[in-house]
Protein backbone atom coordinates (compact mmCIF):
# COMPACT_ATOMS: atom_id res chain seq x y z
CA UNK A 1 0.00 0.00 0.00
CA UNK A 2 3.09 2.25 0.67
CA UNK A 3 4.23 2.04 -2.90
CA UNK A 4 0.62 2.56 -4.12
CA UNK A 5 1.01 5.76 -2.38
CA UNK A 6 4.24 6.74 -3.80
CA UNK A 7 3.27 6.06 -7.27
CA UNK A 8 0.10 8.04 -6.83
CA UNK A 9 2.29 10.84 -5.27
CA UNK A 10 4.74 10.62 -8.16
CA UNK A 11 2.21 10.23 -11.04
CA UNK A 12 0.45 13.63 -9.83
CA UNK A 13 3.99 15.58 -9.88
CA UNK A 14 4.08 13.86 -13.44
CA UNK A 15 1.12 14.94 -14.63
CA UNK A 16 1.94 18.79 -13.36
CA UNK A 17 5.16 18.77 -15.09
CA UNK A 18 3.83 17.74 -18.04
CA UNK A 19 1.26 20.70 -17.60
CA UNK A 20 3.70 23.52 -17.01
CA UNK A 21 5.46 21.49 -20.45
CA UNK A 22 2.14 22.43 -22.29
CA UNK A 23 1.62 26.05 -20.93
CA UNK A 24 5.36 27.00 -22.41
CA UNK A 25 4.59 25.14 -25.63
CA UNK A 26 1.24 26.95 -25.98
CA UNK A 27 2.86 30.38 -24.99
CA UNK A 28 5.58 29.61 -27.71
CA UNK A 29 2.49 28.56 -30.39
CA UNK A 30 0.71 31.81 -29.55
CA UNK A 31 4.18 33.89 -30.30
CA UNK A 32 4.38 32.28 -33.05
CA UNK A 33 0.86 32.95 -34.33
CA UNK A 34 0.90 36.33 -33.37
CA UNK A 35 3.87 37.21 -35.60
CA UNK A 36 2.48 35.37 -38.52
CA UNK A 37 -0.69 36.28 -38.63
CA UNK A 38 -0.06 40.21 -37.21
CA UNK A 39 -1.92 42.59 -35.11
CA UNK A 40 -5.39 41.75 -35.85
CA UNK A 41 -5.35 38.57 -33.22
CA UNK A 42 -3.44 40.18 -30.41
CA UNK A 43 -6.25 40.26 -28.53
CA UNK A 44 -7.38 36.55 -28.57
CA UNK A 45 -3.58 35.32 -28.05
CA UNK A 46 -3.57 37.51 -24.38
CA UNK A 47 -6.38 36.05 -23.39
CA UNK A 48 -5.45 32.36 -24.43
CA UNK A 49 -2.37 33.62 -22.26
CA UNK A 50 -4.48 34.86 -19.57
CA UNK A 51 -6.76 31.80 -19.51
CA UNK A 52 -3.39 29.34 -19.19
CA UNK A 53 -2.38 31.60 -16.30
CA UNK A 54 -5.75 30.71 -14.41
CA UNK A 55 -4.96 27.25 -15.24
CA UNK A 56 -1.47 27.14 -14.04
CA UNK A 57 -2.57 29.26 -10.81
CA UNK A 58 -5.30 26.18 -9.62
CA UNK A 59 -2.79 23.67 -10.41
CA UNK A 60 -0.82 25.51 -8.06
CA UNK A 61 -3.10 25.49 -5.55
CA UNK A 62 -3.45 22.08 -5.88
CA UNK A 63 -0.51 21.18 -5.26
CA UNK A 64 -0.27 23.00 -2.06
CA UNK A 65 -2.33 20.93 -0.95
CA UNK A 66 -0.98 17.64 1.35
CA UNK A 67 -0.46 14.51 -0.63
CA UNK A 68 -2.71 11.67 -0.47
CA UNK A 69 -0.25 9.50 0.55
CA UNK A 70 0.14 11.46 3.87
CA UNK A 71 -3.55 10.93 5.08
CA UNK A 72 -3.19 7.33 3.89
CA UNK A 73 -0.40 7.27 6.31
CA UNK A 74 -2.24 8.87 8.81
CA UNK A 75 -4.93 6.16 8.71
CA UNK A 76 -2.74 3.31 8.58
CA UNK A 77 -1.20 4.29 11.78
CA UNK A 78 -4.30 5.06 13.18
CA UNK A 79 -5.38 1.63 12.21
CA UNK A 80 -2.22 -0.45 13.84
CA UNK A 81 -3.17 1.78 16.61
CA UNK A 82 -6.41 0.35 16.85
CA UNK A 83 -5.49 -3.23 15.87
CA UNK A 84 -3.12 -3.36 19.13
CA UNK A 85 -5.62 -1.67 21.26
CA UNK A 86 -8.32 -5.19 20.11
CA UNK A 87 -5.07 -7.43 21.09
CA UNK A 88 -4.55 -6.04 24.43
CA UNK A 89 -7.64 -6.31 24.68
CA UNK A 90 -8.14 -9.70 23.72
CA UNK A 91 -4.91 -10.52 26.03
CA UNK A 92 -6.51 -8.74 28.91
CA UNK A 93 -10.35 -10.33 28.61
CA UNK A 94 -11.26 -13.18 30.62
CA UNK A 95 -14.69 -15.50 30.24
CA UNK A 96 -16.05 -13.54 33.18
CA UNK A 97 -15.86 -9.96 31.99
CA UNK A 98 -14.27 -9.33 28.62
CA UNK A 99 -12.50 -6.06 27.97
CA UNK A 100 -13.38 -3.07 25.74
CA UNK A 101 -10.96 -2.55 22.81
CA UNK A 102 -11.10 1.04 24.09
CA UNK A 103 -7.97 3.08 25.59
CA UNK A 104 -9.18 3.66 29.03
CA UNK A 105 -10.70 0.16 29.38
CA UNK A 106 -7.38 -1.26 28.69
CA UNK A 107 -5.80 0.98 30.87
CA UNK A 108 -8.42 0.37 33.87
CA UNK A 109 -7.60 -3.90 33.43
CA UNK A 110 -3.66 -3.09 33.38
CA UNK A 111 -4.30 -1.11 36.65
CA UNK A 112 -6.40 -3.68 37.96
CA UNK A 113 -4.26 -6.21 36.78
CA UNK A 114 -1.18 -4.78 39.07
CA UNK A 115 -3.47 -4.27 42.27
CA UNK A 116 -4.74 -7.95 42.33
CA UNK A 117 -0.64 -8.97 41.55
CA UNK A 118 0.37 -6.43 45.33
CA UNK A 119 -3.32 -8.15 46.86
CA UNK A 120 -1.62 -11.90 45.82
CA UNK A 121 1.93 -11.04 46.70
CA UNK A 122 0.66 -9.65 50.37
CA UNK A 123 -1.78 -12.68 50.42
CA UNK A 124 0.99 -15.30 50.05
CA UNK A 125 3.45 -13.87 52.56
CA UNK A 126 0.52 -13.83 54.91
CA UNK A 127 -0.13 -17.56 54.08
CA UNK A 128 3.97 -18.32 54.00
CA UNK A 129 3.67 -16.54 57.60
CA UNK A 130 1.14 -18.81 58.85
CA UNK A 131 2.68 -21.60 57.29
CA UNK A 132 6.41 -20.86 59.55
CA UNK A 133 3.74 -20.86 62.63
CA UNK A 134 2.10 -23.80 61.94
CA UNK A 135 5.52 -25.88 61.31
CA UNK A 136 6.36 -24.76 64.69
CA UNK A 137 3.62 -25.83 66.30
CA UNK A 138 3.86 -28.90 64.60
CA UNK A 139 7.49 -29.46 65.23
CA UNK A 140 6.93 -28.45 69.21
CA UNK A 141 3.75 -31.01 69.13
CA UNK A 142 6.34 -33.77 67.80
CA UNK A 143 8.68 -32.96 70.47
CA UNK A 144 5.78 -32.93 73.06
CA UNK A 145 5.12 -36.71 72.01
CA UNK A 146 8.87 -37.96 72.06
CA UNK A 147 8.69 -36.69 75.52
CA UNK A 148 5.67 -38.53 76.57
CA UNK A 149 6.53 -41.40 74.95
CA UNK A 150 9.32 -41.93 77.53
CA UNK A 151 6.70 -41.62 81.06
CA UNK A 152 4.62 -44.59 78.82
CA UNK A 153 7.39 -46.78 78.26
CA UNK A 154 8.93 -46.11 82.29
CA UNK A 155 5.08 -46.81 83.33
CA UNK A 156 5.10 -50.33 81.35
CA UNK A 157 8.35 -51.58 82.85
CA UNK A 158 7.18 -50.72 86.48
CA UNK A 159 3.81 -52.55 85.46
CA UNK A 160 5.11 -55.77 84.85
CA UNK A 161 6.76 -56.36 88.28
CA UNK A 162 3.35 -54.89 89.59
CA UNK A 163 1.67 -57.75 88.04
CA UNK A 164 4.21 -60.31 89.09
CA UNK A 165 3.86 -58.92 92.98
CA UNK A 166 -0.02 -59.34 92.45
CA UNK A 167 0.38 -62.88 91.42
CA UNK A 168 2.70 -63.48 94.47
CA UNK A 169 0.50 -61.83 96.62
CA UNK A 170 -2.50 -63.60 95.85
CA UNK A 171 -0.39 -67.35 95.96
CA UNK A 172 0.72 -66.06 99.35
CA UNK A 173 -2.85 -65.13 100.34
CA UNK A 174 -4.26 -68.46 99.09
CA UNK A 175 -1.50 -70.82 100.91
CA UNK A 176 -1.56 -68.24 104.25
CA UNK A 177 -5.36 -69.30 104.26
CA UNK A 178 -5.04 -72.53 104.07
CA UNK A 179 -2.10 -72.81 106.60
CA UNK A 180 -2.99 -70.78 109.57
CA UNK A 181 -6.86 -71.54 109.61
CA UNK A 182 -6.02 -72.22 112.98
CA UNK A 183 -4.37 -69.46 114.17
CA UNK A 184 -6.41 -66.70 112.78
CA UNK A 185 -6.18 -64.62 116.69
CA UNK A 186 -2.32 -65.00 116.61
CA UNK A 187 -1.73 -63.94 113.66
CA UNK A 188 -4.30 -61.26 113.34
CA UNK A 189 -1.88 -58.81 112.74
CA UNK A 190 0.93 -59.75 110.83
CA UNK A 191 -2.32 -60.60 108.54
CA UNK A 192 -3.92 -57.39 109.15
CA UNK A 193 -0.32 -55.97 108.06
CA UNK A 194 -0.28 -57.70 104.78
CA UNK A 195 -3.90 -56.59 104.05
CA UNK A 196 -2.43 -53.39 104.55
CA UNK A 197 0.56 -53.83 102.25
CA UNK A 198 -1.93 -55.01 100.15
CA UNK A 199 -3.97 -52.16 99.77
CA UNK A 200 -1.29 -50.24 99.12
CA UNK A 201 -0.33 -52.04 96.65
CA UNK A 202 -3.46 -51.90 94.95
CA UNK A 203 -4.35 -48.51 95.36
CA UNK A 204 -0.58 -47.80 93.67
CA UNK A 205 -2.00 -49.74 91.41
CA UNK A 206 -5.12 -47.62 90.36
CA UNK A 207 -3.44 -44.98 90.79
CA UNK A 208 -1.15 -45.58 87.58
CA UNK A 209 -3.69 -47.13 85.53
CA UNK A 210 -5.38 -43.26 86.06
CA UNK A 211 -2.03 -41.76 84.80
CA UNK A 212 -1.60 -44.12 81.85
CA UNK A 213 -5.27 -43.37 80.94
CA UNK A 214 -4.73 -39.84 81.34
CA UNK A 215 -1.61 -40.09 79.24
CA UNK A 216 -3.18 -42.70 76.12
CA UNK A 217 -6.22 -39.68 76.20
CA UNK A 218 -3.60 -36.60 75.79
CA UNK A 219 -1.50 -38.81 73.15
CA UNK A 220 -4.87 -39.34 71.44
CA UNK A 221 -5.88 -35.54 71.18
CA UNK A 222 -1.98 -35.13 70.41
CA UNK A 223 -2.19 -37.49 67.06
CA UNK A 224 -5.67 -35.41 66.21
CA UNK A 225 -3.97 -32.33 66.74
CA UNK A 226 -1.12 -32.93 64.68
CA UNK A 227 -3.19 -34.52 61.57
CA UNK A 228 -5.42 -31.18 62.15
CA UNK A 229 -2.43 -29.32 61.46
CA UNK A 230 -0.41 -31.15 58.96
CA UNK A 231 -4.11 -31.02 56.94
CA UNK A 232 -4.01 -27.08 57.27
CA UNK A 233 -0.43 -27.11 56.09
CA UNK A 234 -1.11 -29.40 53.08
CA UNK A 235 -4.19 -26.94 52.12
CA UNK A 236 -1.96 -24.09 52.76
CA UNK A 237 1.07 -25.48 50.69
CA UNK A 238 -1.89 -26.04 48.26
CA UNK A 239 -3.06 -22.18 47.92
CA UNK A 240 0.34 -20.92 47.76
CA UNK A 241 1.53 -23.52 44.78
CA UNK A 242 -2.31 -21.88 42.94
CA UNK A 243 -0.68 -18.18 43.78
CA UNK A 244 2.18 -18.75 42.62
CA UNK A 245 1.39 -20.46 39.18
CA UNK A 246 -1.43 -17.62 38.71
CA UNK A 247 1.36 -14.83 39.86
CA UNK A 248 3.38 -16.45 37.11
CA UNK A 249 0.40 -16.72 34.51
CA UNK A 250 -0.04 -13.05 34.64
CA UNK A 251 3.84 -11.79 34.62
CA UNK A 252 4.27 -14.00 31.42
CA UNK A 253 0.60 -11.98 30.15
CA UNK A 254 2.37 -8.41 31.16
CA UNK A 255 5.46 -9.85 29.42
CA UNK A 256 3.60 -10.23 25.79
CA UNK A 257 1.39 -7.41 26.30
CA UNK A 258 4.98 -4.86 26.83
CA UNK A 259 6.37 -7.14 23.66
CA UNK A 260 3.52 -6.34 21.86
CA UNK A 261 3.42 -2.85 22.63
CA UNK A 262 6.78 -1.93 21.67
CA UNK A 263 6.71 -3.85 18.40
CA UNK A 264 3.56 -1.57 17.52
CA UNK A 265 5.13 1.60 18.80
CA UNK A 266 7.74 1.13 16.91
CA UNK A 267 5.65 0.42 13.42
CA UNK A 268 4.15 3.62 14.49
CA UNK A 269 7.33 5.49 14.74
CA UNK A 270 8.25 3.86 10.78
CA UNK A 271 5.08 5.24 9.73
CA UNK A 272 5.68 8.98 10.97
CA UNK A 273 8.85 8.62 9.50
CA UNK A 274 7.48 7.91 6.23
CA UNK A 275 4.83 10.45 6.08
CA UNK A 276 7.37 13.24 7.35
CA UNK A 277 10.13 12.00 4.34
CA UNK A 278 7.23 12.06 1.79
CA UNK A 279 5.56 15.54 2.91
CA UNK A 280 9.05 16.95 2.76
CA UNK A 281 9.34 15.89 -0.50
CA UNK A 282 6.34 16.81 -1.62
CA UNK A 283 7.34 20.39 -0.48
CA UNK A 284 10.19 20.69 -2.07
CA UNK A 285 9.03 19.60 -5.64
CA UNK A 286 5.74 22.20 -5.19
CA UNK A 287 8.69 24.99 -3.70
CA UNK A 288 10.49 24.31 -7.41
CA UNK A 289 7.33 24.16 -9.57
CA UNK A 290 7.06 27.65 -8.25
CA UNK A 291 9.95 28.98 -9.87
CA UNK A 292 8.75 27.84 -13.74
CA UNK A 293 5.34 29.15 -12.83
CA UNK A 294 6.43 32.55 -11.54
CA UNK A 295 8.50 32.67 -14.77
CA UNK A 296 6.05 31.76 -17.09
CA UNK A 297 3.45 34.17 -15.35
CA UNK A 298 6.24 37.45 -15.82
CA UNK A 299 6.81 36.07 -19.37
CA UNK A 300 3.38 36.43 -20.30
CA UNK A 301 2.70 39.49 -19.08
CA UNK A 302 5.63 40.63 -20.95
CA UNK A 303 3.83 39.28 -23.94
CA UNK A 304 0.90 40.81 -23.19
CA UNK A 305 2.60 44.65 -22.80
CA UNK A 306 4.65 44.10 -26.39
CA UNK A 307 0.95 43.16 -28.14
CA UNK A 308 -0.60 46.13 -26.70
CA UNK A 309 2.47 48.33 -27.89
CA UNK A 310 2.28 46.77 -30.83
CA UNK A 311 -1.89 47.25 -31.60
CA UNK A 312 -1.11 51.19 -30.73
CA UNK A 313 1.70 51.76 -33.36
CA UNK A 314 -0.46 49.62 -36.14
CA UNK A 315 -3.72 51.40 -34.72
CA UNK A 316 -2.99 54.90 -36.32
CA UNK A 317 -1.48 53.87 -39.76
CA UNK A 318 -4.92 51.46 -40.26
CA UNK A 319 -6.68 54.66 -39.42
CA UNK A 320 -5.03 56.49 -42.18
CA UNK A 321 -5.41 53.79 -44.45
CA UNK A 322 -9.22 53.58 -43.87
CA UNK A 323 -9.15 57.46 -44.67
CA UNK A 324 -7.50 56.91 -48.22
CA UNK A 325 -9.67 54.13 -49.15
CA UNK A 326 -12.68 56.31 -48.42
CA UNK A 327 -11.17 59.48 -50.59
CA UNK A 328 -10.58 57.14 -53.04
CA UNK A 329 -14.08 55.77 -53.54
CA UNK A 330 -16.09 59.04 -53.09
CA UNK A 331 -17.76 58.13 -49.70
CA UNK A 332 -17.65 61.08 -46.81
CA UNK A 333 -14.53 60.71 -44.15
CA UNK A 334 -15.99 59.31 -41.18
CA UNK A 335 -13.86 59.83 -37.96
CA UNK A 336 -11.68 57.45 -37.00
Amino acid sequence: MNTKGQEDTAGSFMIKDKGKAILVKNCERDDNIFHSEGPKDGQKIWDKCQQDLIHTEKQKHNLDRPPYSSSWEAKTAQSHSQKFLGQLATLLSDSVAPVPATEEAVKERIQEIGANEQSWKSRTEGLQQEIQILTKQLEQVHQHREESSQPEEKCGEQKRPLKRLEGKIAINDFFQERLDLGRNKENSRPKNSIIDGNSKMFKQLEKDNKQQTLLNIKQNLQIATTQRLEGEIQELQKQLSDLKLSNKNMKTQLTRVNILKDKTLQKLRQSLIKVEAMRGKAVMKTGNLKTPLDSAKQEASWDKDKARQMVDAVTPELCTAKSTLEDVSGRPQEAC
